[in-house]
Protein backbone atom coordinates (compact mmCIF):
# COMPACT_ATOMS: atom_id res chain seq x y z
CA UNK A 1 0.00 0.00 0.00
CA UNK A 2 1.07 3.60 -0.69
CA UNK A 3 2.01 5.88 2.23
CA UNK A 4 -0.24 8.92 2.02
CA UNK A 5 1.20 12.12 1.31
CA UNK A 6 0.82 14.41 4.50
CA UNK A 7 1.05 18.08 4.36
CA UNK A 8 -0.89 20.39 6.86
CA UNK A 9 -2.40 23.71 5.88
CA UNK A 10 -2.19 26.28 8.91
CA UNK A 11 -4.17 29.58 8.52
CA UNK A 12 -3.73 32.20 11.23
CA UNK A 13 -6.96 33.94 10.84
CA UNK A 14 -8.31 31.89 13.02
CA UNK A 15 -9.00 28.61 11.59
CA UNK A 16 -6.66 25.60 11.82
CA UNK A 17 -7.26 22.77 9.40
CA UNK A 18 -4.95 19.29 9.34
CA UNK A 19 -5.61 17.01 6.12
CA UNK A 20 -3.57 14.31 4.92
CA UNK A 21 -3.97 13.16 1.16
CA UNK A 22 -3.38 9.84 0.02
CA UNK A 23 -2.28 9.27 -3.44
CA UNK A 24 -3.64 5.97 -4.17
CA UNK A 25 -7.68 6.20 -3.96
CA UNK A 26 -7.25 10.55 -4.54
CA UNK A 27 -9.21 11.19 -1.40
CA UNK A 28 -9.04 13.83 1.34
CA UNK A 29 -8.94 12.46 4.50
CA UNK A 30 -9.44 15.38 7.33
CA UNK A 31 -8.22 14.07 10.24
CA UNK A 32 -8.67 16.37 12.87
CA UNK A 33 -11.85 18.13 12.14
CA UNK A 34 -11.66 22.13 12.02
CA UNK A 35 -11.63 23.51 15.71
CA UNK A 36 -11.18 27.48 16.51
CA UNK A 37 -9.40 29.58 18.86
CA UNK A 38 -8.85 33.13 18.52
CA UNK A 39 -5.53 33.29 19.24
CA UNK A 40 -3.16 30.34 17.88
CA UNK A 41 -1.03 29.77 20.67
CA UNK A 42 2.74 27.70 20.53
CA UNK A 43 0.93 24.93 22.49
CA UNK A 44 -1.99 24.54 19.86
CA UNK A 45 1.09 24.24 17.19
CA UNK A 46 2.88 21.53 19.20
CA UNK A 47 -0.19 19.67 19.45
CA UNK A 48 -0.34 20.05 15.73
CA UNK A 49 2.70 17.92 15.30
CA UNK A 50 1.45 15.12 17.39
CA UNK A 51 -1.78 14.82 15.35
CA UNK A 52 0.32 14.48 12.50
CA UNK A 53 2.62 12.19 14.08
CA UNK A 54 -0.19 9.94 15.40
CA UNK A 55 -2.07 10.14 11.68
CA UNK A 56 1.47 7.89 10.39
CA UNK A 57 0.70 5.27 12.46
CA UNK A 58 -2.85 4.40 10.89
CA UNK A 59 -3.18 3.59 7.11
CA UNK A 60 -5.31 5.14 4.55
CA UNK A 61 -8.01 2.17 4.35
CA UNK A 62 -8.35 2.27 8.49
CA UNK A 63 -8.81 6.13 8.04
CA UNK A 64 -11.49 6.07 5.38
CA UNK A 65 -13.32 3.25 7.12
CA UNK A 66 -13.08 5.72 10.18
CA UNK A 67 -14.60 8.72 8.14
CA UNK A 68 -16.81 6.24 5.88
CA UNK A 69 -18.79 5.31 9.65
CA UNK A 70 -19.15 9.16 10.89
CA UNK A 71 -22.74 9.64 11.32
CA UNK A 72 -21.32 13.18 9.99
CA UNK A 73 -21.96 14.51 13.49
CA UNK A 74 -18.40 14.60 16.27
CA UNK A 75 -18.68 13.49 19.78
CA UNK A 76 -17.14 17.04 20.91
CA UNK A 77 -18.19 17.97 24.85
CA UNK A 78 -17.84 21.41 26.57
CA UNK A 79 -17.93 21.68 29.98
CA UNK A 80 -18.21 25.79 30.30
CA UNK A 81 -17.02 26.70 34.09
CA UNK A 82 -20.20 26.13 36.24
CA UNK A 83 -21.84 23.79 34.12
CA UNK A 84 -22.26 19.94 35.10
CA UNK A 85 -25.49 19.05 33.54
CA UNK A 86 -23.24 17.18 30.71
CA UNK A 87 -25.78 17.57 27.61
CA UNK A 88 -24.80 17.84 24.55
CA UNK A 89 -25.29 21.40 23.18
CA UNK A 90 -26.13 19.75 19.70
CA UNK A 91 -22.56 20.54 17.82
CA UNK A 92 -23.24 20.73 13.48
CA UNK A 93 -20.56 18.12 12.07
CA UNK A 94 -17.52 18.70 12.11
CA UNK A 95 -17.74 21.38 14.94
CA UNK A 96 -15.79 21.47 18.27
CA UNK A 97 -18.43 23.88 20.45
CA UNK A 98 -17.04 27.08 21.58
CA UNK A 99 -15.84 28.54 18.00
CA UNK A 100 -15.85 31.54 16.15
CA UNK A 101 -19.92 32.01 14.98
CA UNK A 102 -20.24 31.59 11.15
CA UNK A 103 -17.32 28.64 11.64
CA UNK A 104 -19.79 25.22 12.31
CA UNK A 105 -23.11 24.75 12.39
CA UNK A 106 -24.06 24.14 15.85
CA UNK A 107 -21.12 26.05 17.46
CA UNK A 108 -22.05 28.67 20.27
CA UNK A 109 -20.93 31.73 21.22
CA UNK A 110 -19.76 32.28 25.39
CA UNK A 111 -21.91 34.31 27.13
CA UNK A 112 -21.92 38.04 26.18
CA UNK A 113 -20.16 39.99 29.20
CA UNK A 114 -22.80 42.55 30.40
CA UNK A 115 -22.18 46.09 29.30
CA UNK A 116 -21.39 48.94 31.89
CA UNK A 117 -24.47 50.84 32.65
CA UNK A 118 -25.94 53.39 34.71
CA UNK A 119 -27.32 52.28 38.13
CA UNK A 120 -29.35 53.83 41.17
CA UNK A 121 -27.76 53.09 44.66
CA UNK A 122 -29.27 53.62 48.08
CA UNK A 123 -31.15 52.55 51.20
CA UNK A 124 -32.46 50.08 48.71
CA UNK A 125 -30.04 48.49 48.03
CA UNK A 126 -27.73 48.97 51.01
CA UNK A 127 -25.80 51.52 49.50
CA UNK A 128 -24.02 48.17 46.78
CA UNK A 129 -24.73 45.85 49.27
CA UNK A 130 -26.54 44.14 46.30
CA UNK A 131 -26.69 44.98 42.68
CA UNK A 132 -27.59 48.67 41.83
CA UNK A 133 -31.14 48.73 39.86
CA UNK A 134 -29.59 48.81 36.31
CA UNK A 135 -30.63 51.77 33.97
CA UNK A 136 -30.60 51.18 30.01
CA UNK A 137 -30.23 54.01 27.82
CA UNK A 138 -32.59 55.53 25.26
CA UNK A 139 -32.60 56.96 21.53
CA UNK A 140 -32.96 60.30 22.54
CA UNK A 141 -29.40 59.39 25.15
CA UNK A 142 -31.38 59.61 28.62
CA UNK A 143 -30.57 56.94 31.04
CA UNK A 144 -33.64 55.28 32.71
CA UNK A 145 -34.40 52.62 35.53
CA UNK A 146 -37.84 51.50 35.28
CA UNK A 147 -40.00 50.64 37.95
CA UNK A 148 -38.06 50.67 40.82
CA UNK A 149 -39.29 49.87 44.22
CA UNK A 150 -38.34 51.78 47.19
CA UNK A 151 -39.25 49.91 50.38
CA UNK A 152 -39.50 51.94 53.73
CA UNK A 153 -41.83 53.38 56.15
CA UNK A 154 -40.32 56.70 55.77
CA UNK A 155 -38.02 59.11 52.92
CA UNK A 156 -35.49 56.66 51.42
CA UNK A 157 -31.91 58.18 50.31
CA UNK A 158 -30.50 57.07 46.79
CA UNK A 159 -27.91 58.19 44.39
CA UNK A 160 -27.06 57.43 40.51
CA UNK A 161 -23.49 55.49 40.04
CA UNK A 162 -21.45 54.03 36.80
CA UNK A 163 -21.13 50.30 36.74
CA UNK A 164 -21.12 49.19 40.16
CA UNK A 165 -18.62 51.60 42.03
CA UNK A 166 -18.65 54.82 43.20
CA UNK A 167 -14.89 55.17 41.60
CA UNK A 168 -16.77 55.22 37.98
CA UNK A 169 -18.93 58.63 38.78
CA UNK A 170 -21.87 59.15 40.49
CA UNK A 171 -24.03 61.89 40.44
CA UNK A 172 -26.37 63.36 43.48
CA UNK A 173 -28.30 66.33 44.36
CA UNK A 174 -26.19 69.78 43.41
CA UNK A 175 -27.19 71.20 47.17
CA UNK A 176 -28.24 69.82 50.30
CA UNK A 177 -30.10 66.21 50.81
CA UNK A 178 -33.13 66.83 48.75
CA UNK A 179 -36.77 64.64 49.35
CA UNK A 180 -38.10 64.80 45.73
CA UNK A 181 -42.01 64.12 44.53
CA UNK A 182 -43.54 62.01 42.27
CA UNK A 183 -43.16 63.57 39.10
CA UNK A 184 -40.33 66.11 39.62
CA UNK A 185 -36.77 66.83 38.90
CA UNK A 186 -33.70 68.15 40.88
CA UNK A 187 -30.00 69.48 39.31
CA UNK A 188 -27.03 67.10 40.18
CA UNK A 189 -23.92 67.27 40.41
CA UNK A 190 -21.11 64.87 39.53
CA UNK A 191 -18.82 65.50 41.90
CA UNK A 192 -19.72 65.81 46.12
CA UNK A 193 -23.50 65.88 45.67
CA UNK A 194 -25.89 64.99 48.17
CA UNK A 195 -28.37 62.26 48.43
CA UNK A 196 -32.15 62.87 46.78
CA UNK A 197 -34.83 60.66 49.06
CA UNK A 198 -38.00 59.98 47.75
CA UNK A 199 -40.87 58.28 49.70
CA UNK A 200 -41.71 54.42 49.48
CA UNK A 201 -42.96 53.54 46.56
CA UNK A 202 -42.26 52.89 42.43
CA UNK A 203 -41.55 54.65 40.36
CA UNK A 204 -39.00 55.74 36.96
CA UNK A 205 -35.56 56.94 37.83
CA UNK A 206 -34.42 59.08 34.96
CA UNK A 207 -30.53 60.18 34.08
CA UNK A 208 -30.59 63.08 31.71
CA UNK A 209 -26.21 63.64 31.55
CA UNK A 210 -26.64 66.63 29.30
CA UNK A 211 -28.69 69.10 31.51
CA UNK A 212 -27.40 67.41 34.38
CA UNK A 213 -30.74 66.39 36.01
CA UNK A 214 -32.26 63.89 37.78
CA UNK A 215 -36.31 62.87 36.93
CA UNK A 216 -38.61 60.71 40.02
CA UNK A 217 -41.54 59.69 37.70
CA UNK A 218 -44.53 57.76 38.40
CA UNK A 219 -44.29 54.70 36.13
CA UNK A 220 -44.73 55.24 32.45
CA UNK A 221 -45.14 59.22 32.82
CA UNK A 222 -43.45 61.32 30.10
CA UNK A 223 -40.63 63.54 31.93
CA UNK A 224 -41.71 66.43 29.74
CA UNK A 225 -44.71 66.61 32.72
CA UNK A 226 -42.15 66.61 35.78
CA UNK A 227 -41.52 70.14 37.35
CA UNK A 228 -38.84 71.55 38.92
CA UNK A 229 -38.62 70.26 42.37
CA UNK A 230 -37.61 73.55 43.72
CA UNK A 231 -40.38 75.17 42.01
CA UNK A 232 -43.61 72.70 42.42
CA UNK A 233 -45.76 75.53 44.29
CA UNK A 234 -46.84 73.15 47.15
CA UNK A 235 -46.13 71.66 50.14
CA UNK A 236 -44.21 68.17 50.72
CA UNK A 237 -46.16 65.13 50.51
CA UNK A 238 -46.86 64.70 54.78
CA UNK A 239 -44.94 62.41 56.63
CA UNK A 240 -47.47 59.69 58.11
CA UNK A 241 -46.70 60.76 61.43
CA UNK A 242 -45.78 64.52 61.12
CA UNK A 243 -42.41 65.61 63.30
CA UNK A 244 -43.28 67.80 66.16
CA UNK A 245 -42.54 71.53 65.56
CA UNK A 246 -39.14 72.22 66.54
CA UNK A 247 -38.42 74.25 70.03
CA UNK A 248 -37.27 77.72 69.13
CA UNK A 249 -34.24 76.77 71.41
CA UNK A 250 -33.21 74.25 69.07
CA UNK A 251 -31.00 76.71 66.85
CA UNK A 252 -28.45 74.32 65.14
CA UNK A 253 -28.23 72.28 61.38
CA UNK A 254 -29.07 69.17 60.76
CA UNK A 255 -25.36 66.80 60.20
CA UNK A 256 -27.02 66.41 56.32
CA UNK A 257 -26.99 69.82 55.62
CA UNK A 258 -23.22 69.84 56.04
CA UNK A 259 -22.04 70.50 52.55
CA UNK A 260 -18.97 72.44 52.08
CA UNK A 261 -15.95 73.90 54.06
CA UNK A 262 -17.89 76.41 56.25
CA UNK A 263 -19.41 77.12 59.82
CA UNK A 264 -22.41 74.63 61.16
CA UNK A 265 -23.34 74.44 64.68
CA UNK A 266 -24.83 71.04 65.21
CA UNK A 267 -26.39 68.54 67.86
CA UNK A 268 -25.66 65.03 67.97
CA UNK A 269 -25.50 61.72 70.20
CA UNK A 270 -22.11 60.56 70.39
CA UNK A 271 -22.19 56.53 68.59
CA UNK A 272 -18.70 55.61 68.27
CA UNK A 273 -15.49 56.30 70.24
CA UNK A 274 -11.49 56.11 69.45
CA UNK A 275 -8.45 57.37 71.17
CA UNK A 276 -8.35 60.41 68.36
CA UNK A 277 -11.68 61.33 67.02
CA UNK A 278 -15.63 59.94 68.04
CA UNK A 279 -18.23 59.83 66.00
CA UNK A 280 -21.69 62.13 66.32
CA UNK A 281 -25.38 61.50 64.49
CA UNK A 282 -28.98 62.79 64.60
CA UNK A 283 -31.52 61.49 62.49
CA UNK A 284 -30.49 62.84 58.80
CA UNK A 285 -26.43 61.73 59.44
CA UNK A 286 -23.24 61.26 61.27
CA UNK A 287 -20.08 62.93 61.23
CA UNK A 288 -16.24 62.95 63.05
CA UNK A 289 -15.09 65.21 65.78
CA UNK A 290 -11.69 64.82 65.43
CA UNK A 291 -8.92 65.26 68.38
CA UNK A 292 -7.29 63.48 71.35
CA UNK A 293 -8.65 63.53 75.03
CA UNK A 294 -11.94 64.73 73.88
CA UNK A 295 -13.07 62.79 77.20
CA UNK A 296 -16.35 61.75 75.04
CA UNK A 297 -18.62 58.64 75.79
CA UNK A 298 -20.99 56.62 74.07
CA UNK A 299 -24.62 57.87 74.89
CA UNK A 300 -23.20 61.62 75.48
CA UNK A 301 -25.36 64.61 73.66
CA UNK A 302 -23.38 67.06 72.41
CA UNK A 303 -23.61 70.83 70.43
CA UNK A 304 -20.85 71.57 68.50
CA UNK A 305 -20.14 74.99 66.34
CA UNK A 306 -17.06 74.66 64.46
CA UNK A 307 -15.76 74.69 60.47
CA UNK A 308 -16.36 71.53 58.72
CA UNK A 309 -13.91 70.32 55.85
CA UNK A 310 -12.88 67.26 54.75
CA UNK A 311 -8.93 66.34 55.53
CA UNK A 312 -6.69 67.36 52.71
CA UNK A 313 -10.31 68.12 50.88
CA UNK A 314 -10.28 64.62 49.52
CA UNK A 315 -13.49 63.17 48.85
CA UNK A 316 -11.75 59.63 50.41
CA UNK A 317 -12.47 61.54 53.70
CA UNK A 318 -15.68 62.35 55.51
CA UNK A 319 -16.45 65.44 57.00
CA UNK A 320 -15.06 66.48 60.03
CA UNK A 321 -14.92 69.09 63.06
CA UNK A 322 -11.53 69.60 65.20
CA UNK A 323 -11.08 72.13 67.66
CA UNK A 324 -13.90 72.36 69.33
CA UNK A 325 -15.36 72.45 72.65
CA UNK A 326 -18.68 70.66 72.83
CA UNK A 327 -21.16 71.61 75.10
CA UNK A 328 -23.06 68.28 76.72
CA UNK A 329 -26.81 68.39 76.58
CA UNK A 330 -27.27 65.26 78.02
CA UNK A 331 -25.66 61.76 78.71
CA UNK A 332 -26.59 58.18 78.94
CA UNK A 333 -28.96 58.33 75.61
CA UNK A 334 -29.82 55.32 73.72
CA UNK A 335 -29.25 55.54 69.96
CA UNK A 336 -30.33 52.93 67.48
CA UNK A 337 -28.13 51.61 65.16
CA UNK A 338 -29.09 50.29 62.00
CA UNK A 339 -26.01 49.17 59.65
CA UNK A 340 -25.63 48.04 56.48
CA UNK A 341 -24.55 45.02 56.26
CA UNK A 342 -21.75 45.04 53.78
CA UNK A 343 -20.68 42.00 50.95
CA UNK A 344 -17.40 41.91 49.33
CA UNK A 345 -18.69 44.06 46.28
CA UNK A 346 -20.24 46.06 48.55
CA UNK A 347 -17.13 46.89 50.20
CA UNK A 348 -15.12 46.65 47.18
CA UNK A 349 -17.50 49.65 45.30
CA UNK A 350 -17.20 51.73 48.22
CA UNK A 351 -13.16 52.00 48.85
CA UNK A 352 -12.15 55.01 46.00
CA UNK A 353 -15.43 56.60 46.46
CA UNK A 354 -16.97 59.63 48.11
CA UNK A 355 -16.76 59.23 51.70
CA UNK A 356 -19.87 59.21 53.54
CA UNK A 357 -20.20 58.55 57.44
CA UNK A 358 -22.64 54.73 57.09
CA UNK A 359 -22.90 53.37 60.00
CA UNK A 360 -21.60 49.40 58.42
CA UNK A 361 -20.84 46.10 59.19
CA UNK A 362 -18.90 43.39 57.79
CA UNK A 363 -16.86 39.68 58.47
CA UNK A 364 -13.54 39.12 58.06
CA UNK A 365 -10.06 37.91 59.13
CA UNK A 366 -8.34 40.00 61.54
CA UNK A 367 -4.87 40.95 60.30
CA UNK A 368 -1.95 43.15 61.65
CA UNK A 369 0.59 45.15 60.16
CA UNK A 370 3.14 46.84 62.30
CA UNK A 371 0.44 49.17 64.16
CA UNK A 372 -2.64 48.35 62.48
CA UNK A 373 -5.19 46.44 61.99
CA UNK A 374 -7.08 45.35 58.83
CA UNK A 375 -9.96 42.96 58.02
CA UNK A 376 -9.77 40.71 54.83
CA UNK A 377 -13.12 39.86 53.92
CA UNK A 378 -13.54 36.83 51.97
CA UNK A 379 -13.69 37.30 48.13
CA UNK A 380 -12.87 41.57 48.46
CA UNK A 381 -9.65 42.80 46.71
CA UNK A 382 -9.95 45.67 49.24
CA UNK A 383 -9.62 45.77 52.78
CA UNK A 384 -11.21 47.47 56.08
CA UNK A 385 -9.07 49.46 58.29
CA UNK A 386 -9.23 50.54 62.02
CA UNK A 387 -9.21 54.42 62.29
CA UNK A 388 -8.62 56.51 65.28
CA UNK A 389 -8.84 53.87 67.13
CA UNK A 390 -6.22 52.89 69.74
CA UNK A 391 -5.23 49.32 68.39
CA UNK A 392 -4.05 47.66 71.38
CA UNK A 393 -7.88 47.53 73.30
CA UNK A 394 -7.38 44.61 70.53
CA UNK A 395 -4.65 42.75 72.32
CA UNK A 396 -6.72 39.81 72.94
CA UNK A 397 -8.18 38.92 69.73
CA UNK A 398 -5.47 36.15 67.91
CA UNK A 399 -4.00 37.74 64.54
CA UNK A 400 -6.36 35.48 62.16
CA UNK A 401 -9.39 35.19 63.86
CA UNK A 402 -12.68 36.28 62.27
CA UNK A 403 -14.30 39.39 63.58
CA UNK A 404 -17.83 40.93 63.13
CA UNK A 405 -16.71 44.74 62.49
CA UNK A 406 -19.67 47.67 63.03
CA UNK A 407 -18.16 50.83 63.02
CA UNK A 408 -18.80 54.31 60.81
CA UNK A 409 -16.69 54.96 57.73
CA UNK A 410 -14.54 57.97 58.08
CA UNK A 411 -12.50 57.61 54.83
CA UNK A 412 -12.11 55.07 51.28
CA UNK A 413 -8.81 56.08 50.07
CA UNK A 414 -7.12 52.34 49.41
CA UNK A 415 -9.09 50.63 52.79
CA UNK A 416 -12.38 51.12 53.71
CA UNK A 417 -11.54 53.38 57.00
CA UNK A 418 -14.09 52.83 59.86
CA UNK A 419 -13.93 53.70 63.82
CA UNK A 420 -15.49 50.80 65.25
CA UNK A 421 -18.29 50.66 67.83
CA UNK A 422 -18.47 46.77 68.16
CA UNK A 423 -15.69 44.06 67.15
CA UNK A 424 -16.59 40.41 68.02
CA UNK A 425 -14.90 36.94 67.45
CA UNK A 426 -17.27 35.40 65.38
CA UNK A 427 -17.06 31.74 63.40
CA UNK A 428 -15.37 31.61 59.90
CA UNK A 429 -17.58 32.09 57.02
CA UNK A 430 -18.70 28.76 55.44
CA UNK A 431 -16.48 27.69 52.52
CA UNK A 432 -18.19 27.10 49.30
CA UNK A 433 -18.52 23.14 48.19
CA UNK A 434 -18.23 22.48 44.75
CA UNK A 435 -20.54 20.85 43.28
CA UNK A 436 -19.92 17.07 42.71
CA UNK A 437 -18.67 16.95 38.88
CA UNK A 438 -21.40 14.82 36.40
CA UNK A 439 -19.52 12.41 33.92
CA UNK A 440 -19.41 14.93 31.16
CA UNK A 441 -17.24 16.94 33.26
CA UNK A 442 -13.41 16.33 32.75
CA UNK A 443 -12.40 17.05 35.65
CA UNK A 444 -14.74 14.36 37.21
CA UNK A 445 -13.01 11.54 35.15
CA UNK A 446 -9.17 11.75 37.29
CA UNK A 447 -7.14 11.62 33.54
CA UNK A 448 -3.83 11.49 34.96
CA UNK A 449 -2.47 13.97 32.01
CA UNK A 450 -4.78 16.71 33.67
CA UNK A 451 -2.66 19.50 35.00
CA UNK A 452 -3.85 19.61 38.77
CA UNK A 453 -5.58 22.94 39.37
CA UNK A 454 -8.88 24.22 40.62
CA UNK A 455 -9.47 27.30 38.28
CA UNK A 456 -12.98 27.56 38.03
CA UNK A 457 -12.87 30.67 35.43
CA UNK A 458 -11.19 28.27 32.84
CA UNK A 459 -13.84 26.28 30.51
CA UNK A 460 -12.70 22.73 29.90
CA UNK A 461 -13.25 21.31 26.72
CA UNK A 462 -12.82 17.98 25.30
CA UNK A 463 -12.78 16.03 22.32
CA UNK A 464 -13.78 12.29 20.89
CA UNK A 465 -14.22 10.19 18.09
CA UNK A 466 -15.67 6.41 17.36
CA UNK A 467 -13.55 3.67 15.89
CA UNK A 468 -14.77 -0.27 15.96
CA UNK A 469 -17.68 0.95 17.85
CA UNK A 470 -15.49 2.20 20.78
CA UNK A 471 -15.20 5.93 21.65
CA UNK A 472 -11.78 7.37 22.07
CA UNK A 473 -10.55 10.69 23.76
CA UNK A 474 -8.19 12.55 20.90
CA UNK A 475 -7.57 15.72 23.80
CA UNK A 476 -8.53 18.45 25.95
CA UNK A 477 -7.55 21.57 26.66
CA UNK A 478 -8.22 24.89 29.88
CA UNK A 479 -9.89 27.88 27.85
CA UNK A 480 -9.33 31.45 29.01
CA UNK A 481 -12.38 32.93 27.23
CA UNK A 482 -11.30 36.57 29.15
CA UNK A 483 -8.14 36.28 27.40
CA UNK A 484 -8.95 33.99 25.16
CA UNK A 485 -6.33 31.76 25.40
CA UNK A 486 -5.92 27.79 25.99
CA UNK A 487 -3.34 27.79 29.00
CA UNK A 488 -2.82 23.77 28.78
CA UNK A 489 -3.36 21.05 26.05
CA UNK A 490 -3.40 17.90 27.44
CA UNK A 491 -3.33 14.29 24.99
CA UNK A 492 -3.94 11.00 26.05
CA UNK A 493 -0.50 8.82 27.13
CA UNK A 494 -2.03 5.60 24.67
Amino acid sequence: MTHPELFMSLKVNGLCFFETKCIENHYLCQIARKFTYRHITMKVKSFALLLLSAVMMISCDQMQDILQGDSGKDDTEIQEPGDTTGEDPGDGPGGTTGGNPGDTPGQEDPEPTPEPTWGVCGSLNGWGGTSDSAMEQTEDGLWVARKVTFPSDSYVAFKLRYDGAWTNGEYGHDGDNINMQSNTYCAVTASGGRDMLVRPGTYDIWLDIANTRVYVMSPGTDISEAVDINNTGSEPEPDPTPDPEPDPGQNFDKISSITSNKTYTVQGTVVAVGSQAYIIADDTDAMMVYGSGHGRSLGDVVKITGEAYRHNDALTNVFQMKGVTPEVVQTGATYDYNPISLTADGLDSWVGGTAKCYDVEFVGKLERSGSYINIAVEGASKKGSFSYVDNSKYNDIETGSYVRVKGFIVGTNSYLKVLPYSVEVTAAPAPDVPTAPKESDPRGKKWMELPAMNDSSLGYYYHSFAMNGKTYRNYSFGWDDSNKVAYWVAYPLC
